[in-house]
């Protein structure tokens, strides 16, 4: 949580996707990231620009299941200026490697809100697989029921999804 203070002061907190209006939401959200982490379950990352040190975004890994041995990426917010930029790509990147070549998981999950297209295309453009969509899946703190969409990368698609993932990055370059 205190590495969050870069994204904090820049007043870039408004997510419609998130139910993130206000700055306490964002400060709520980094506090259950952090629960998350304690709770072995998952962990939290900021995603900071190495050039200058400012944080642009931030994603989880989340709903660890160590008996079948898969997780969910998730919880991603970039700041407005970077998204559709490298950022997302080379955070996943780095994420799923972690995933598939370090801890050994079968299968990532990603999951959208299904009204957040941007979300939806970038999941698509990472190589991750639609699987369909869980109806009525949570109710928002303004009631609304949300309908999330499916997405997943199982082992045998991961060097694939690799190999073009470090496609996309080395168009940045």
């Amino acid at each position: 949580v205190s590495q969050s203070r870069y994204l904090l002061s820049k007043h870039a907190w408004h997510c419609v996707h998130w139910g993130t209006k206000t700055r306490s939401d964002l400060e709520k959200g980094l506090v259950r990231s952090e629960a998350v982490r304690k709770e072995k379950s998952g962990n939290g990352f900021a995603m900071i620009l190495k050039s200058n040190n400012q944080a642009v975004g931030m994603s989880r890994m989340m709903a660890f299941n160590r008996m079948h041995n898969y997780l969910e990426i998730g919880g991603t917010w970039i700041g407005e200026k970077w998204q559709k930029t490298f950022v997302n790509t080379e955070a996943k990147l780095l994420m799923l490697t972690y995933v598939f070549e370090t801890i050994g998981c079968q299968r990532v999950e990603f999951r959208a809100d299904a009204l957040n297209f941007n979300s939806q295309r970038g999941i698509l453009r990472l190589g991750a697989k639609y699987e369909g969509e869980l109806r009525n899946a949570c109710v928002l703190a303004d009631g609304r029921k949300r309908d999330y969409k499916v997405y997943s990368i199982i082992e045998s698609e991961w060097p694939n999804v690799k190999a073009t993932l470090n496609w996309y990055l080395d168009k940045y370059v």
